[in-house]
């Protein structure tokens, strides 16, 4: 019964109609039985599609973005985005996050989906096949939302000022059972344990075929993917690499920039969007337009300062982001503009997140330059550069593309970053890269149409840890807050 418990809450049933329902239909129909039965239930409960944000306006907080002023009165607009901007610490609004869900209760949500399957799929009737998949993308995704929940709500896994072991994550569930009991939160610590649990399993139980086949389902590439991320949070320079290398030589290609007509952005027949619908190098895409967006909005977008990262000669100045011609300030503010979600239809959206191979390139070339660090061989400096120059020769015209060489260990690394800042722009990452970076003061510039404001995110802002949401919080007792910072004023 608590199986089909789960399912009425899920569709939507109350509990005043359950007795009716169930009069009206036989168990049979309504429990699932067969393991293409659950398959199914987790793609309607366990992926972030539809309205189900994950991520809402979190890219509105990073060294991304601008506000950008303007003759024409746009301060209207400008004023929906300053909540999130500055780093308000309620700038999700009421206790569910606004109109959309806050990520706390949608995370939790497509968690309990995980749940569901991962618990039914054994006693499922099914293939062990199947019954291998299913096992891996409930798996798989269950790390990847406890990922998020933790590099949300918890301090970051290499955080100076305390151990992972002491600081608070979030309060891991990882059973079906829908009880009411008050759950305190588990360590940073912890959490990652139950991660690297997941993933290792995931990892173990996909079918034999390791090649992806639905670029919208959870997969073997993905789970090696998000293994190499988790374990570069952790500081598993080891582990990076082995993840990695293993997508790496199962699916080494990634897009070349130079396939791009000059004239691309007109034509809407040449158009090749970057992970708004399947790639080459596309391994798994999910999300929704919903969320809110660095490049989205009349007067917020990508910033002139991240703009100037790029060489002149960088092709991804025109094709992941673009910078508008001067006619276009009649009609907006913006100047910089991203491009990476855009479809044929010219502004139409897909999928807000996708997971791609040359994340691996970029995981494990700082993986190398983190070893460099350590143990002062040029062969770790060196396969650091083979993996960098690798992306960078197909984000250049041949003319124009100049290998990386040899550098101290400490410029290697940084420029480790500062090409991963290049290469996943508005994907997603930033947010939680800065935490993992050391958390660094970022201004942010409100200009308005009579006056301009400057807003600061302090080095180690407790805004870079979310609050709980009050809802979450008046359910369970045991809940401990996060320290909130004070409301932020300009400067």
């Amino acid at each position: 019964m608590r199986t089909l418990f789960t399912i009425l809450v899920f569709a939507g049933i109350s509990l005043s109609s359950c007795k009716k329902f169930l009069e009206e239909q036989t168990r049979s129909e309504l429990t699932p039985q067969t393991t293409e039965d659950y398959s199914q239930l987790l793609y309607g409960t366990g992926y972030a599609f539809g309205q189900t944000t994950i991520l809402e306006s979190i890219s509105l907080m990073t060294d991304e973005v601008q506000v950008y002023a303007n003759d024409q009165d746009y301060d209207v607009v400008a004023m929906g985005s300053l909540p999130s901007f500055s780093w308000q610490f309620n700038y999700l609004g009421d206790a569910d996050g606004g109109t959309l869900g806050s990520p706390w209760k949608n995370l939790y949500k497509l968690v309990a989906g995980c749940n569901i399957a991962f618990d039914a799929v054994d006693g499922s009737t099914g293939t062990p096949q199947e019954k291998n998949q299913l096992k891996g993308e409930a798996a798989g995704l269950r790390a990847l939302y406890y990922w998020y929940l933790v590099n949300l709500y918890g301090k970051p896994f290499n955080d100076s000022t305390t151990t992972p072991e002491k600081s608070p994550g979030v309060p891991l569930i990882i059973s079906p059972d829908l009880r009411d009991e008050p759950r305190a939160r588990n360590t940073v610590a912890e959490v990652y344990d139950q991660i690297r649990k997941d993933l290792e399993m995931s990892i173990s139980t996909f079918a034999i075929d390791k090649k992806k086949a639905n670029m919208y389902r959870f997969n073997y590439l993905a789970a090696r993917l998000l293994a190499s991320r988790v374990y570069l949070f952790t500081e598993e320079w080891d582990k990076v690499i082995e993840h990695a290398s293993e997508l790496i030589n199962t699916q080494p290609a990634i897009q070349d920039l130079n396939s791009w007509p000059a004239d691309w952005y007109w034509d809407p027949t040449t158009f090749k969007p970057i992970f708004a619908s399947p790639t080459i190098e596309s391994l798994f895409l999910y999300g929704t337009a919903a969320e809110g967006e660095a490049s989205s909005g009349q007067v917020l977008s990508l910033s002139e300062e991240l703009f100037n990262q790029y060489e002149t000669t960088d092709l991804r100045t025109t094709i992941y982001l673009v910078r508008l011609p001067d006619f276009m300030q009649l009609f907006t503010p913006v100047k910089i503009s991203g491009q990476k979600r855009l479809t044929a239809t010219y502004g139409g959206k897909e999928n807000a997140y996708g997971m791609r191979t040359t994340e691996a390139y970029l995981n494990r070339a700082e993986a190398y330059a983190q070893k460099y660090i350590k143990s002062g061989n040029v062969a770790d400096a060196q396969q650091a550069l083979d993996d960098l120059n690798y992306i960078r020769s197909r984000r250049y015209k041949p003319a124009d593309f100049q290998p990386v060489t040899i550098m101290p260990a400490a410029d290697l690394l940084h420029f480790c970053r500062d090409e991963r800042r290049r290469e996943l722009v508005d994907e997603g990452h930033r947010w939680f890269d800065l935490r993992r970076m050391g958390m660094p003061a970022i201004d942010h510039i409100f200009a308005l149409r009579a006056q301009t404001k400057i807003y600061r995110l302090e080095k180690n802002d407790p805004q870079y840890t979310l609050q709980i949401p009050r809802s979450a919080m008046l359910v369970n007792t045991l809940l401990e807050q996060n320290p909130a910072a004070p409301i932020r004023q300009p400067l």
